[in-house]
């Protein structure tokens, strides 16, 4: 800044020049976006300086991912005349994922019990608590709960039906024979699975 005195009667012109600083003042970080739900993609966080809402930032840690789960991420912001910093939590959710029995939910009767497993389609690899483990050894239909919790997919609790089916059986009665005015013959039969 430069200050000038113009020449009068009493003095002579002057002038003098002093240099002043601004300082960009403190702004606030406004985070865009930091909670996402899994889709197989990095997440990339972006932010600004709210006073100074056109003022991109640089974020550390960005992009975020790509597996669900919580991510810290630190921002730094210098703006026309503002300047920021600060930190948040970025989230990725577990996408919702769909039950797949990897074993048969009908068996015929042969008298043992049958072990019942499934996994979330989506992430084969992820093995699902089954209640009851397994059904049997009695013929009949046993309600079945299922939860599956994997890596970036949750399948919640689901309830489905395995069944255990009668088996059929062929009785054939025993041939016998009897003469009038006799006694009535005990009458057998065997029975074939």
């Amino acid at each position: 800044v430069t200050a000038t005195k113009a020449r009068d009667a009493t003095y002579y012109a002057a002038s003098a020049s002093v240099d002043i600083t601004v300082t960009k003042a403190t702004g606030t970080v406004s985070f865009d976006n930091l909670a996402f739900t899994y889709d197989g993609n990095a997440k990339p966080i972006t932010a600004h300086i709210t006073e100074e809402p056109a003022t991109a930032c640089t974020v550390h840690e960005s992009p975020i991912g790509p597996d669900a789960g919580d991510y810290p991420v630190t921002v730094t912001c210098n703006g026309t005349n503002y300047t920021a910093s600060g930190n948040a939590s970025a989230s990725i959710a577990k996408a919702v994922g769909t039950v797949e029995f990897t074993s048969p939910l009908s068996y015929p009767y042969d008298g043992n019990a049958k072990a019942i497993t499934a996994r979330i389609a989506e992430e084969p690899a992820t093995a699902c608590a089954v209640t009851p483990a397994s059904i049997g050894p009695d013929a009949g239909t046993y309600p079945l709960i299922v939860a599956c919790t994997g890596t970036n997919y949750d399948a919640g609790d689901t309830t489905q039906s395995a069944v255990i089916d009668q088996r059929a059986v062929t009785v054939t009665a025993n041939a016998t024979g009897k003469t009038y005015g006799e006694a009535d013959p005990a009458l057998t039969y065997t029975v074939a699975p």
